[in-house]
């Protein structure tokens, strides 16, 4: 009984030890940034990558591929805490067509102006910008509006849905640097690791089919 209460206890043990080993951590230029190879098919991870804008963030967890140096990451979910949000503040019921209304900030609660809000009417595709203080506003009569899409360069997008016949007011964030990034996609990038350091690098990122 002592032998075999050993035997359990070692291969416990073991087993442990592996699958600490099987998880590497890898880190950025930021302590933000990381990769995490949970095991020989799972990937955790959060990048950035310079350009215009700030550049961009890849940010979720998947499936990965590494051949010559390059990584491959089937996405399976990404990082919706990076995406821009919005929410009813009043809701309210009218008798015809819709309105819709709201204000647009940063995350650090400074007020957006020019921001474009479009929209659908039937076929017709149609706009407004915010104000000086971020403040939008558009009365629609007899009509349904749909497909909202609220955008600004440098910042995700943001999706928001009306109800009809009602007056809507949205308080809208809009987050930063740009993000766009889907489930379902494939980050495919030259990458280099440090064994000594633990740090990474990657670049000559693209977003194509899972191969």
């Amino acid at each position: 009984m002592k032998i075999s209460l050993s035997l359990i206890c070692c291969l416990f043990i073991s087993l442990n030890n592996f699958a600490q080993s099987a998880k590497r951590t890898y880190y950025g230029n930021t302590t933000t940034e990381f990769i995490e190879f949970v095991n020989d098919k799972e990937i955790s991870f959060l990048i950035h990558v310079d350009g215009c804008l700030g550049g961009m963030y890849y940010s979720g967890q998947g499936l990965y591929k590494i051949k010559n140096g390059v990584l491959k990451v089937k996405v399976l979910s990404h990082d919706k805490s990076l995406e821009s949000y919005s929410k009813v503040i009043k809701d309210s019921t009218i008798n015809s067509g819709c309105i819709i209304k709201g204000h647009v900030l940063t995350e650090n609660g400074d007020p957006l102006p020019g921001v474009t809000i479009v929209y659908q009417i039937g076929k017709k595709i149609e706009g407004i910008m915010t104000d000086y203080k971020g403040y939008f506003f558009k009365e629609i009569k007899g009509l349904h509006i749909s497909n909202i899409k609220v955008t600004y360069v440098g910042y995700r997008y943001c999706n928001i849905f009306p109800l009809d016949y009602k007056m809507t007011e949205y308080q809208i964030i809009m987050k930063e640097p740009y993000y766009d990034f889907l489930d379902n996609q494939t980050l495919k990038g030259k990458l280099m690791l440090d064994e000594k350091t633990n740090k990474f690098s990657i670049d000559k990122i693209k977003i194509n089919n899972w191969l």
